[in-house]
């Protein structure tokens, strides 16, 4: 994690949403959507590569696992399929 505080001059909740290749498209999408709105949301991966989903469409992370700011209030893991 980011060394950094991250200070939140907005006053909306830090939502950090972690994605790895195979995750549930749906997982990220809906709760991003809802969330968003009165959120600031975070797509974190290893790189900011884009991450393939499990219906093989693939998502753009917005920060890397080194930039995520210390002052998330919620730190959410989408869901994915069994190998």
């Amino acid at each position: 994690m980011s060394t950094e505080t991250g200070d939140n001059d907005d006053g909306k909740l830090q939502i950090g949403m972690v994605m790895f290749p195979g995750f549930t498209l749906q997982d990220i999408a809906g709760p991003q959507t809802a969330w968003g709105l009165h959120a600031k949301t975070h797509l974190i991966w290893k790189t900011l590569e884009p991450v393939p989903t499990d219906m093989g469409v693939t998502m753009n992370p917005t920060i890397t696992m080194d930039e995520v700011p210390e002052n998330l209030d919620i730190l959410f893991v989408a869901g994915g399929g069994h190998a």
